[in-house]
């Protein structure tokens, strides 16, 4: 949410993504190098706050932007996996795919 403000995006909207990835293991997660928010020194203020979507939003937003959608996954492929899974017929109204 941060960085989309202060790229004065704010229109777009941030979907939540898988905790862990599907195969349950856990994760290593070292904040020494990514930084305790994940964006390494950056730390955002206290008082960024903005509207998460539930995932299952993904699907509402490929079909009213149908065509005209990019989706960028800049997390685990884990959620990405999940869109394919729950609903590789809509990935089919997906103008570009960046992966991270």
């Amino acid at each position: 949410m941060y960085l989309l403000q202060l790229a004065g995006r704010e229109d777009i909207p941030l979907i939540g993504g898988a905790k862990g990835p599907l195969s349950g293991e856990i994760t290593a997660y070292y904040p020494e190098i990514h930084g305790p928010e994940g964006l390494g020194p950056i730390r955002p203020p206290d008082t960024i706050v903005g509207k998460l979507l539930n995932f299952d939003q993904v699907f509402e937003i490929i079909d009213r932007y149908k065509g005209d959608l990019t989706i960028v996954e800049v997390g685990r492929a884990t959620s990405l996996a999940i869109t394919f899974i729950l609903g590789e017929e809509q990935l089919s109204k997906i103008n570009e795919l960046l992966i991270r």
